[in-house]
Formats: structure tokens, sequence, C-alpha cells
């Protein structure tokens, strides 16, 4: 075996190391990028129930967070974090991104843009319109329903969304507070105690995992 061989043997070698230690060194950034944005996202998440705990405790309302229901035909569906109060009941969907979000509120699915990438979702105003068709049939008549969607995210000025209806209102986290006390303070007390404590009992009946 000649010595130009073995350099080119040596070299070959070398290569595969580098290669293979580059390969490493992408994998291990990757999973602590994916655990930095995981922990984000838990953290905004955190922020958002800590809000709707605040505004239950000093406003007597409660919180009921995101929960699995089953009806009585035999449906099962995720219904999105929900607020009883005297005023009514407040349905909170919360969007969590710091991507660039153009949404027309009359169509069925919305864009998320990060640099050259785009990625289309369902509406979310889609889903709290059938979140409150699911339950509303049974509530006691006359007990008004608010709809909240609050972006959480960093990206404020990203934010695109347009023909939003009257009956909606479309909110940061850090305003989100300020618009809860704004719709309680507008909004006339239709609801006692006794009336939050039935209803909490209607949805924990209903509720998959209170049966579990």
């Amino acid at each position: 075996m000649n010595q130009e061989y073995i350099k080119w043997i040596g070299i070959g070698i070398a290569g595969f190391v580098a290669l293979l230690i580059m390969i490493i060194v992408i994998v291990v950034l990757a999973k602590k990028s994916k655990k930095r944005r995981l922990a984000e996202q838990a953290r905004k998440n955190s922020e958002f129930v800590q809000v709707l705990t605040d505004f239950g405790k000093y406003n007597e309302a409660i919180y009921l967070p995101k929960q699995t229901l089953k009806f009585e035909e035999g449906q099962i569906h995720d219904i999105a974090p929900l607020l009883l109060s005297k005023n009514g009941i407040f349905v909170l969907y919360h969007l969590v991104s710091d991507a660039k979000i153009e949404g027309n509120c009359l169509e069925r699915e919305w864009v998320k843009k990060e640099g050259n990438k785009k990625k289309i979702f369902p509406s979310p105003i889609m889903k709290i319109d059938e979140n409150i068709k699911l339950f509303s049939k049974y509530l006691p008549a006359g007990i008004p329903i608010y709809s909240l969607l609050v972006i959480v995210g960093d990206n404020k000025e990203a934010l695109d969304i347009y023909n939003v209806p009257g009956y909606l209102v479309v909110t940061p986290l850090n305003e989100l507070m300020s618009n809860l006390m704004a719709i309680k303070e507008q909004a006339p007390v239709k609801l006692t105690r006794q009336n939050l404590i039935e209803l909490n009992e209607m949805f924990r009946n209903m509720s998959v995992q209170a049966k579990k």
C-alpha cells in the first residue's frame, strides 16, 4: 500500500468524522431550538391562563380551561376556554404565534408567514362559531355569549386580520384584561352566583375528562 493511497484514506476518514460531527451539532442545535420554542410557548400559554384566572378571581367569574365535551348526540368535541361571568359566557380562542398572520374573517382558511414559508390553517372564527353552536343549545334562554380571539405572540404589527364580525373582539394578550373589563363594565348583569354554579356543573357533567 503506497503512501498516496494511505493519505487519501486518511483524508476520507477525516472528512467522514467531520461530517458526522457536523450532523451531530446540527441535531443538537435543532433539539435545543425546539426545546426553547416549546418553553416559550408554554410561558405564553401560562400568561394567557393567568389573565383568565385573575379575571375570575376578582370579578366573581369561573374559569374553565380548554376541555373535551360529550354532547347528547354522542358527539365529542374540544371546546375553547370559557369564562362564566354574571354578564354572560366568554368564549376565548387563543392563537399562539410570532409569525405574520393574514386572516379574512369571512374565509375558512388563514395564512401564517415566516420568511418564505407559508402555512395555511383553519380560521379560528370558524372554531369559535362551531363551539358556540355546539353548547349554546344547552344553555338557558337569554344568556349572552361574548367571543374573543386572543393573539398570543410578540409580533402585534404583523397581524392582518380583517372583516371582523361585530360579535368578535380580536385582542393581543397584553390587552386581554382591559378588553374583558370593558365588556364587563358595558354589559348588563344577567346571571347570579347560583346561575354560574349551575352552568359550571352542567359543563362538568358534559366533560369527558371529569368522567374518567
